[in-house]
Order: C-alpha cells, then sequence, then structure tokens
C-alpha cells in the first residue's frame, strides 16, 4: 500500500489535510460467538528474557502470553498529540492483563478454524468491507506472516476473536496505560523519538522503507528495547490497533475519572499505537486515530485484554 492509498484509509485527527473519510457504512449489531470455556485455568509464569524486569506474565487458556498491568492512576493525553487528545486528565484505571504482543496470523487462524463464520469467504458484509482478510484463502495466509500481527481485520472482527478467547479489545484508557505507563511518557520505551536514536524502538516508515530491516510489518516482539513499563511489545509502530471505543474529538473534556469506557454511541472507533507506514511522531502513545469499523486495512490490527479477577 503506497502512501496516498494510506492516507486514504486512515483518519487522523492531528492534521487537518490528512482528514479524508471512508466510505460510509451501516452500523450493524455486532454477531459474536460466545464461548465460555476459552479462559479456562490461567497459568501464571515468569517469562525468563523478562524476569530481571519483574513483569509479570501469564498465559490465558489458549497459551496467549499476557501481561498484568496493575491498578493504576495516570494522567491521559497531552496537548502535543493533536486536538482530540486533549485535555489532559487524570484517569484510575483498574487491573487488567493486555496481551504481550499483537494477535498473530496463526492465532488469528485458530479462530477462523473454529468459527468458519468469520472466514473472507463467510463473513456478513455489514461486519467488515471487502477488503477483509485480503490476503487469506479460507483458513490460508502467505506462510512468512506466521508471526506477524494479523491484519485485513475489521474492529467487529478483532472484538469476536477477543470473546472467542475469553477476553475483550482494551479501551483506550486501558490501552495508553498499558502503553506508557504513570510517569508521563510519550513512548512506551521513554522520551526520545524512535528518529532520534539508533537503537531500534519500533517499526515505522522510515526512508529507505527497509532500514529497519522490515519493508512492512515485522514479526511480533522484534523490538525489545521498545518495550511499555509493563512488558508490552509492539505498542508503537508496526499495526495500528483497534481499541474498544468509540471516537468522540470532545470526549477527553467529560470523561469520567474512574475506568472510562468512551461513548455510549458513535461513527467511528478508535485505533491506537500508530504503524509501518507512519512517521516517528504518529507512534506517540497518546495520538489516536479513527476508522469505520467495517473498515480492513493492511496497517491495522490488534490485542486484547481480560479482566483481574478476584484474587489475582
Amino acid at each position: 500500500m503506497s502512501n496516498e492509498d494510506t492516507k486514504a484509509v486512515l483518519v487522523h485527527q492531528r492534521n487537518a489535510s490528512t482528514d479524508r473519510m471512508i466510505n460510509r457504512l451501516p452500523s450493524p449489531k455486532t454477531r459474536i460467538v460466545r464461548c465460555f470455556a476459552a479462559m479456562a485455568a490461567v497459568t501464571i509464569c515468569i517469562s525468563t528474557g523478562w524476569a530481571d524486569l519483574g513483569h509479570r506474565v501469564v498465559r490465558d487458556g489458549r497459551g496467549v502470553e499476557m501481561v498484568r498491568v496493575s491498578t493504576a492512576t495516570f494522567v491521559m493525553g497531552e496537548f502535543d498529540a493533536g486536538i482530540d487528545a486533549q485535555p489532559p486528565h487524570e484517569v484510575t484505571i483498574s487491573a487488567f492483563y493486555i496481551d504481550r504482543t499483537e494477535v498473530t496470523y496463526e492465532q488469528f487462524r485458530d479462530f477462523l478454524l473454529a468459527n468458519p463464520e468469520w472466514q473472507r469467504e463467510n463473513v456478513d458484509p455489514l461486519l467488515a468491507d471487502d477488503s477483509y482478510l485480503n490476503d487469506w484463502s479460507g483458513v490460508e495466509y502467505p506462510e512468512h506472516l506466521k508471526d506477524h500481527p494479523v491484519r485485513w481485520v475489521s474492529w467487529y472482527s478483532a472484538a469476536a476473536y477477543a470473546e472467542w478467547r475469553g477476553g475483550r479489545l482494551p479501551t483506550e484508557a486501558e490501552w495508553e496505560l498499558a502503553a506508557r505507563g504513570t510517569d508521563g511518557r510519550p513512548w512506551p520505551w521513554g522520551w526520545e523519538t524512535p528518529d532520534s536514536t539508533t537503537r531500534p524502538l519500533c517499526n515505522y516508515r522510515t526512508d529507505p522503507p527497509e532500514i529497519d530491516g522490515f519493508l512492512l510489518t515485522a514479526p511480533v516482539g522484534s523490538y525489545p528495547a521498545g518495550d511499555s513499563p509493563y512488558g508490552a511489545l509492539d505498542m508503537a509502530g508496526n499495526v495500528w490497533e483497534w481499541t474498544a471505543d468509540w471516537h468522540d474529538p470532545e470526549y477527553y473534556a467529560e470523561s469520567p475519572s474512574l475506568d472510562p469506557r468512551g461513548p455510549d454511541r458513535g461513527t467511528y472507533r478508535v485505533l491506537r499505537g500508530g504503524s509501518w507506514s507512519v512517521p516517528a511522531s504518529w507512534t506517540r502513545s497518546t495520538v489516536r486515530l479513527r476508522a469505520y469499523p467495517t473498515r480492513c486495512s493492511d496497517q491495522v490490527g490488534f490485542r486484547c485484554v481480560r479482566d483481574v479477577d478476584d484474587g489475582e
């Protein structure tokens, strides 16, 4: 996908010149297949590579690694990330687990095998546009993408996958806390911009494109130096990530201070994190993007969260 195509797909609030809307599609009720046994027996473990950092890593009932984000209060938003990321405001978020990486092609294939109605050939056209799973045929995808973040997924398919896993999509507030912690840093790793250092921190648009080693997406976890304070990987760059929230450019002015969940209704859903095709400044953890929930793109993926149960 070219940079011009990219601008036509996604709408960025900070720069009006990039505000190219995606054609309006109906806003249907999502049809989500429930699986009540998906999260049976969560196993607590500390991965060897993270033990020294003290990150608490768990595996859910399907073996997917998640990291714990403890209850915390932080300042959400900032003045340097666009008008819809203002005003900065203090929120308190209850503890949760979030996927350590973005959902991969291999992981999404398991979902498609269990839920064939979400395969490209079968999906309800009200739940995804014509680009849905554009590089799939049935449950098959290009083998070299096995450990890359799955792309070409609509919000509805991401939400269905998350529920099948026994979780859900993160709220904007949860996503931002998991990405930047509580000390006000603008990026998961701190204050330095990814283009101001020779350290490989995330996958974003470079010149030439493959200077960071990858022309498009990178395998998940390819940038351990860019991990978040909680040990979540790739929360800057690689692919934009769907969140649960509807988009409202004025929501921050009226957001509740405890576990905000976004507006009750809207037209667009919010994406976070930047992608392989955006400049360094768009990978800030506070930047908000909006897109129709049916929209699918080679720059968009997701990760899941689940609540922390009493006693965990």
